[in-house]
């Protein structure tokens, strides 16, 4: 089940996934959505061909044996976030390890591995970019002495920035409200996996980069302050 086009905050998410697919066409796949409480949570690509070589059943199975990403947000899911303020994106140790699985496919036994080499992390606004951490992100510190651009700073951090409020703060209420804006952004978070087979105890050959994403939801707001001085 794919994403409803109509729905203003998906647009720019399929307008990302054209970009990372590199076509306007799905060809030989089929992007298949994850659904709780009617929210689409999280999608794959999987062949929609019946008759496959071995290699593309096996990528196929094994995407079925890697795990969902379960993204942690600091600050947390379902708090709005003032613009341009970072939100860190981690993945937790126990969704960062490699996988290994063993595949039964018209009689040939399959072993699998895979480790996950990079996070992708997309806003859902309509001019944001794809970014690509190296690594699964880390969680923001409260505590450090360093404050939190200093953490977004660091090699090890995966961080979103938003640039346009979904919220009108107090201050702005005179505005009237952009009928374009939705109510939160709908972006993505997504594991990169690289995936290998071999039949018995041959050589290891590669089945590619395989990618798990999520859905994630985000509203935020603007932040005006006033600096009164007396005369």
């Amino acid at each position: 089940m794919a994403p409803n086009r109509s729905d203003p905050r998906v647009q720019p998410l399929l307008d990302s996934l054209q970009g990372f697919l590199g076509t306007s066409e799905l060809g030989n796949l089929n992007l298949q959505g994850q659904v709780c409480d009617g929210q689409t949570v999280a999608f794959r690509a999987t062949p929609r061909s019946s008759s496959l070589d071995l290699q593309t059943q096996i990528n196929r199975q094994m995407i079925t044996r890697l795990p969902p990403p379960a993204p942690v947000q600091s600050p947390p899911v379902g708090v709005v976030v003032p613009v341009r303020e970072p939100v860190f994106v981690s993945i937790p140790d126990e969704g960062w390890q490699p996988v290994e699985a063993t595949l039964s496919l018209n009689g040939i036994t399959v072993d699998v591995r895979a480790a996950p080499i990079s996070l992708r992390i997309f806003s859902g606004e309509p001019t944001a970019q794809m970014q690509t951490c190296n690594g699964q992100g880390v969680r923001y510190e409260p505590f450090s002495p360093l404050l939190p651009a200093q953490q977004a700073a660091t090699n090890s951090s995966c961080v979103l920035r938003y640039e346009r409020a979904t919220q009108r703060s107090i201050a702005l209420q005179e505005a009237a409200p952009d009928p374009t804006v939705p109510s939160s952004w709908l972006g993505t978070v997504t594991v990169v996996w690289l995936a290998y087979w071999r039949v018995g105890g041959g050589p290891w050959r590669g089945l590619g980069a395989i990618p798990r994403t999520r859905l994630i939801e985000r509203a935020t707001r603007e932040v005006r302050t006033a600096i009164e001085s007396g005369g």
